[in-house]
C-alpha cells in the first residue's frame, strides 16, 4: 500500500506554485477564484438538484406548490453552502502557498478543507444532518480501513454482527424516547413513545393500529421493497447516461439486488414481532422493548454484511445522543455536530492525499461532483508530481 510521507510530499511539491497545482489555466489567483465560483455552482447545483427533485417525487399526490417553493429555497441554500466550500478551499490553498512559500503537508489539503467546511453553517439546519452523518461515517470508515490495512484489527462477520446488534438496540431505544424523533440515512423509525397510534381497545397494547400480523406483514413488505429499490438505484444511477444510449445495460433485479431488501425486510419484521410479543406479554408498551427488539433485529446483518450500515447506525446514535442530552440540559447548546463535520472534512481530505487506498470511493465521487471535477484534477496533478519526483530519485540512484 502506498503511503505518502512528509519527505515524499515535500520532494514532490518543491518549487510547485499554486498556479501549477490549483489553477494551471491562469496565473492569477483572483481570476481563478471567480472561475471556480462558476464550476462550484454548476457542480453543487447539479448534485443537489437531483436530490431535491427525488424528494419532491416521493411526495407524489401530496405535493403542493408550497413544497416546491420551500424546496427551491433550500436548493439555493444548499448550492450556496457547497459553492462556498469549494471556493474557500481553492482560495485558502492559494493563500497559504503564497504566504508560506510552499505547500504544507498538513495544511494542503487538510487544514484548508477544514476551514472550507465552516460553510456548513450556511446550509439549511434541516438538511445539515444528512451532510454531517455522511462525512462522519466516511471518516470512521477511513479509520477502520487504516487499522485493517496495517493489521491492527481483523474484521469478521460474527464480530460485526455483534457490534451492529448492540448499536441497533441502543439506536432504536433512543429513537423511541427522543423528543424530536429524527434520523439521517437510517432506514427505519420505530413509533415514538407517547405518540403511538393506538386504538380505543384496552386490550390493544401495541404501538400500531390494527392487528399485529397485518402490521408485521405490511411493514415487512414495505421495507423489503424499499431495500430492493435502493440497491437497484445504487447500481443504475451511476450508469444512467450509458443506459440512455444503450438500454440493454439496465440492471435487472437479481440476487444481489434482492439482498438489501431481504436485510431491511427481515430487520423490520424481527423488530415488529419481538415488540408486539413483549407488549402483549407485559400488557403495556414501553420504550425499553426497543432494546431486545433491536438486538434481535440486528441478527439480520448476517444476510448482508456491510460496514457502512454499522457506521451509519453509530453516527445516528451519536447525533441522537447529542439531541437527547441537550434536551435534558446535560450538554450545552453548542454546535457539536457541525464541529465534528469540520474535523471529518479535514481528515478525509488529508487521507485522500496520504493514504488514498483507505479513502472511501463515495467521498472521492462526492467531491468530484461538488467541484465539477476540479478536485479530481488537483489530486491527479499532485500524484503526477509525486510520480515524477520518485522517478527522478530512481534515476539519480543509478
Amino acid at each position: 500500500m502506498s503511503v505518502i510521507s512528509k519527505q515524499i510530499f515535500y520532494d514532490a511539491v518543491k518549487g510547485v506554485d499554486c498556479e501549477q497545482m490549483m489553477h494551471p489555466w491562469t496565473s492569477n489567483c483572483y481570476k481563478s477564484s471567480f472561475q471556480h465560483i462558476f464550476y462550484s455552482i454548476k457542480g453543487t447545483g447539479k448534485f443537489y438538484l437531483i436530490i431535491y427533485i427525488l424528494q419532491l417525487l416521493v411526495k407524489g399526490n401530496k405535493l403542493r406548490l408550497d413544497d416546491i417553493k420551500q424546496q427551491s429555497l433550500q436548493l439555493l441554500q444548499s448550492t450556496l453552502f457547497g459553492s462556498v466550500f469549494v471556493i474557500t478551499f481553492v482560495a485558502s490553498n492559494c493563500f497559504f502557498r503564497n504566504a508560506m512559500g510552499r505547500f504544507h503537508y498538513y495544511i494542503f489539503p487538510g487544514l484548508t478543507s477544514a476551514l472550507s467546511a465552516v460553510s456548513i453553517f450556511l446550509e439549511n439546519p434541516k438538511k445539515r444532518g444528512v451532510t454531517v452523518t455522511s462525512f462522519l461515517y466516511l471518516m470512521f470508515e477511513v479509520f477502520v480501513r487504516y487499522l485493517e490495512e496495517f493489521n491492527y484489527i481483523h474484521r469478521t462477520t460474527g464480530f460485526e454482527t455483534f457490534v451492529f446488534m448492540i448499536c441497533s438496540a441502543a439506536l432504536l431505544y433512543l429513537l423511541r424516547i427522543v423528543k424530536h424523533q429524527k434520523s439521517n440515512l437510517w432506514f427505519f423509525l420505530p413509533p415514538s413513545f407517547g405518540k403511538s397510534k393506538i386504538t380505543d381497545d384496552k386490550r390493544h397494547y401495541c404501538p400500531h393500529r390494527g392487528s399485529c400480523w397485518d402490521d408485521i406483514i405490511n411493514n415487512t413488505a414495505k421495507y423489503f421493497g424499499f431495500g430492493v429499490l435502493v440497491q437497484w438505484l445504487r447500481a443504475t444511477v451511476p450508469k444512467f447516461r450509458k443506459i440512455l444510449k444503450e438500454p440493454s445495460l439496465l440492471n435487472p433485479f437479481n440476487l444481489k439486488t434482492l439482498k438489501l431488501g431481504v436485510f431491511t425486510g427481515l430487520y423490520v419484521m424481527t423488530y415488529k414481532m419481538t415488540s408486539c410479543f413483549l407488549c402483549r406479554y407485559r400488557k403495556e408498551d414501553s420504550p425499553l422493548h426497543a432494546i431486545p427488539s433491536g438486538l434481535l433485529a440486528g441478527l439480520a446483518y448476517i444476510i448482508r454484511p456491510d460496514l457502512t450500515v454499522i457506521l451509519i447506525a453509530i453516527c445516528n446514535l451519536l447525533t441522537l445522543s447529542e439531541y437527547h442530552f441537550k434536551d435534558k440540559g446535560l450538554l450545552p447548546k453548542w454546535p457539536f455536530s457541525e464541529v465534528a463535520y469540520i474535523i471529518a472534512s479535514g481528515i478525509l481530505f488529508h487521507s485522500q492525499m496520504v493514504i488514498p487506498n483507505c479513502t472511501p470511493k463515495q467521498f472521492v465521487n462526492l467531491m468530484h461532483s461538488f467541484s465539477y471535477g476540479k478536485s479530481t484534477e488537483i489530486n491527479k496533478r499532485l500524484w503526477d508530481y509525486i510520480a515524477k519526483s520518485q522517478e527522478l530519485k530512481k534515476l539519480a540512484s543509478l
